[in-house]
């Protein structure tokens, strides 16, 4: 019986050990971000439908507007108001879409659903004011998307 354990198979089993854990680096570090990527698309996709297509514009709007007036909307010197979802001056209804800040401009709210790479959401105006965005979704109540897009249904 021939000793198969040899130092020339000992070093073939190492090179191809080593090749295999190169090719394993290379692949996680080539698609890694890609599917970060991929994945934050998806996600932030999801909310985009969610918010256009599963809520009631006219509640949020309203919920929003009475939650600005509290705090001043339209008297802020310039100056917008942030308030982050964790906030427990912001209604719980609120808070339960998941958005990431509002902000409290003197002439609309924004809820903003977005992050670093995206922003987008929903733009709210005071009662009989148009306003503007990337679609209309009611009277003064607009969906806004920093790279202008519309997922469809």
């Amino acid at each position: 019986m021939r000793n198969i354990v040899t130092p020339r198979n000992i070093l073939l089993a190492a090179a191809i050990v080593g090749a295999v854990a190169i090719v394993s680096v290379l692949v996680v570090k080539l698609t890694g971000p890609a599917y970060f990527s991929h994945i934050l698309k998806v996600q932030n996709t999801d909310k985009e439908k969610q918010i256009l297509y599963e809520v009631d514009h006219t509640v949020v709007a309203a919920t929003l507007r009475r939650f600005a007036t509290e705090h001043n909307w339209g008297n802020s010197n310039g100056s917008p108001k942030y308030y982050k979802n964790t906030d427990p001056r912001v209604p719980i209804a609120l808070r339960g879409l998941g958005f990431s800040i509002i902000n409290i401009y003197d002439d609309r709210v924004d809820m903003d659903f977005g992050g670093p790479f995206l922003s987008f959401g929903l733009s709210v105006f005071p009662e009989g004011m148009e306003g503007q965005g990337t679609k209309k979704l009611g009277e003064g109540i607009w969906f806004y998307s920093e790279d202008g897009r519309i997922p469809p249904r």
